[in-house]
């Protein structure tokens, strides 16, 4: 392990991306890397605390606060930035700072002062008094906040222009809202993406992708560690982060002890940094293809306390899911080859928890084709009699309909205005919904003793369809994965290894 920081600084005292921007370092005439941290220092503190002064005074107004900011150094705060304010969150912005309008803003006190003119009374002068100051010191207030808002963004933006020209510092942290992948080459051989896209909700992404020899080194144990793990996601990164800003101290923490492995370790760098990831895939697939108990898996990286518990036909499906899944990462571990001789001994174990999960998987859609067959047949059986009870209902709902539209055309005398909401009728006066129920009981008092009989049979139904559909999801993934199988191992002139 290496020290990577620069000093002794607590980290408790810094807040990534607010009281400090987190650099990767290399000093001159140095091989190594270190995390460093950069204070962001307002320089402007004396203009900002007389524009604090102005607002607090009882006698200045937000024209003149606009005027002085206008007039002093704090005019560069007036302008929008690129900064995301939230990480995580949707629709991030840091516009322009909109100026109150001179003739706007007299308008309104005229209106207050009018109104204290017209006051009836001590009481009613105070009150237009209290409301007018209240306008006042909310657009004095509301405008010293816009211009304090805008100090991180404006640190951060005159930051990133010095740290591009330092030659020191190799990659930065930032907080700039959309798609950013800016790329740092530590070395001719390494080469660091951070790959974000802040602010943008559910969109959202937060990665680090390294490349050695322009390979990217890539997290493969994640395909097995996380029940909710991606494919196409695990070969854009070599890292993911959670999208808050301290986790810039543990993806430059992880570049900088990466990189001076390299350096400082470079028998083992390819060993212990890329193909330790590709063992405990492989580890981990054949361990999961020889599991037929409870087999516990972490539900995702965002979920690091919650496991799952598979078994069964759930167990066997998540078996075809990653196993048949870990063929699409074959073209990247070939690329290996040109670093690691012996990556085809991890390919040949990958083919052959291949063969061994393939006879199951067909196995299992023959197992579930029987039991959609029994599904079905019931499902036929009862078929008439719900067609006849659904047809049955429907005349039930038309006279219900019917009364409804009665009571609506002559109203009964009631003050009642209440609105109640049927998911069959919609929005109806509470007394019409009350009323239909009594004259329908009225009219159709058989209606109790056939409604139970609909749910019942209804309720068999909707679980007879569910089944199905489940089946018939499960069915489709299973033949998936056989065919992803069948189809590769031909691919390989090795499909007659299927069969034997």
């Amino acid at each position: 392990m290496y020290n990577l920081y620069t000093s002794d600084m607590n980290l408790k005292d810094i807040q990534v991306n607010e009281t400090h921007v987190c650099v990767l370092r290399r000093e001159k005439n140095q091989q190594e890397l270190r995390v460093d941290f950069i204070e962001l220092v307002f320089p402007y503190n004396k203009q900002l605390n007389e524009l604090k002064r102005m607002s607090e005074n009882r006698n200045r107004n937000v024209l003149e606060l606009i005027d002085f900011v206008e007039n002093s150094k704090l005019n560069v705060l007036m302008q929008s930035f690129n900064f995301c304010d939230c990480l995580s969150e949707p629709w991030q912005a840091c516009p322009n700072i909109t100026k109150v309008k001179s003739e706007d803003y007299m308008k309104f006190i005229d209106e207050y002062n009018q109104k204290i003119k017209e006051a009836k009374d001590e009481k009613e002068i105070a009150e237009q008094f209290r409301k007018k100051h209240n306008f006042i010191n909310s657009q004095k207030n509301k405008f010293y906040e816009d211009i304090n808002k805008h100090i991180i963004p404006y640190l951060l933006e005159c930051i990133y222009k010095k740290l591009e020209d330092d030659k020191s510092v190799l990659a930065f942290s930032h907080r700039r809202i959309g798609w950013s992948k800016p790329e740092f080459c530590l070395n001719d051989d390494l080469t660091v993406i951070y790959k974000t896209n802040f602010g943008y909700g559910a969109s959202s992404y937060f990665y680090t992708n390294i490349r050695y020899k322009g390979i990217d080194i890539l997290p493969y144990s994640d395909w097995i560690r996380y029940y909710g793990a991606n494919k196409s996601e695990i070969i854009r990164y070599t890292r993911r982060h959670l999208l808050k800003n301290e986790e810039w101290i543990k993806t430059m923490h992880f570049t900088a002890e990466l990189y001076n492995s390299m350096i400082l370790e470079p028998n083992t760098f390819i060993e212990d940094w890329i193909i330790s990831e590709v063992d405990e895939m492989v580890k981990g697939l054949e361990d999961l293809l020889n599991r037929n108990d409870n087999y516990e898996i972490i539900n995702s990286y965002f979920q690091q306390k919650s496991y799952l518990a598979l078994m069964g036909r759930d167990l066997i499906h998540f078996k075809g899911e990653r196993i048949a899944g870990a063929l699409d990462f074959m073209d990247k571990l070939r690329e290996l080859k040109s670093i690691y001789s012996d990556i085809e001994s991890y390919i040949e174990r990958i083919m052959q928890c291949n063969l061994a999960i393939y006879p199951q998987l067909k196995n299992e859609i023959d197992l579930i084709n029987n039991e959609l067959r029994t599904l079905e047949r019931k499902l036929l059986r009862i078929i008439p009699q719900w067609n006849k009870l659904k047809k049955e209902k429907e005349e039930y709902d038309m006279i219900k309909q019917e009364i409804i539209e009665e009571l609506k055309k002559n109203p009964l005398d009631s003050t009642d205005y209440r609105m109640y909401h049927s998911p069959q009728f919609g929005f109806l006066r509470k007394w019409v919904f009350e009323e239909m129920k009594v004259r329908f009981n009225k009219r159709c008092p058989e209606y109790e003793d056939f409604l139970k009989e609909y749910n019942r049979i209804n309720e068999v139904y909707d679980k007879l369809k569910n089944e199905i559909q489940t089946l018939e999801i499960l069915e489709t993934d299973f033949k998936n994965y056989r065919d992803t199988i069948y189809k590769y191992f031909i691919y390989t002139h090795r499909s007659d290894e299927l069969t034997a």
